[in-house]
């Protein structure tokens, strides 16, 4: 593990391509203000092909994404044995991923559909 301290967009971006693996920190308890945080890595990490560990809450909407997309391990920040095994599993290598319905222009289309719901219902 290498620790870099901050880095600009274009430098981070070149080092996630260099990664074996990913690792996604998320809330560490369920509290209802933190289900809905997402962090914007999440959609930078599932654009790559790299294993990404998610450790924090299981029951928050960035787990949930991971949880259906292959290469993807979500544990709980207290699950040792299990953070182990998704280590090992990294070695396995690349994944390939459906993230079409996650782009800008996709949620920018999905939440103008709900604007148009939302609006004609009123």
């Amino acid at each position: 593990m290498e620790t870099t301290g901050l880095l600009g967009r274009t430098e981070a971006l070149t080092r996630l391509g260099e990664a074996d693996a990913l690792l996604l920190a998320g809330p560490k308890d369920g509290r209802e203000i933190l289900r809905g945080w997402i962090p914007a890595k999440l959609f930078e990490y599932l654009a790559t092909d790299l294993p990404i560990v998610y450790v924090g809450s299981r029951k928050c909407d960035a787990a949930a994404l991971l949880l259906n997309q292959p290469g993807c391990h979500v544990l709980d920040s207290r699950d040792v044995q299990g953070l182990i095994v998704a280590l090992e599993r990294c070695r396995a290598g690349r994944h390939v991923r459906d993230i079409s319905s996650y782009t800008r222009l996709a949620l920018t289309r999905a939440l103008a559909d709900i604007l148009d719901v939302a609006t004609l219902q009123s």
